[in-house]
């Protein structure tokens, strides 16, 4: 597999570590944070993050 650039090589490595690529099923989900983000949450490179996922009640059609 050949790349044009560094951009697409890492594009590409992310897909296929987070099992998106070679038909590989991963069990990670990335999520990409800005580093504004990451200190406003007090997070560092490498930290395991646990989300809770909740669906809105909705009234109505």
């Amino acid at each position: 597999m050949g790349f044009s650039n560094m951009n697409d090589m890492a594009k590409e490595l992310n897909k296929m570590m987070s099992g998106g690529g070679l038909g590989v099923m991963g069990n990670t989900t990335s999520i990409k944070l800005d580093m504004i983000e990451y200190k406003k949450l007090g997070l560092s490179v490498g930290d395991k993050v646990f989300l809770d996922l909740t669906k809105a009640e909705s009234s109505g059609v």
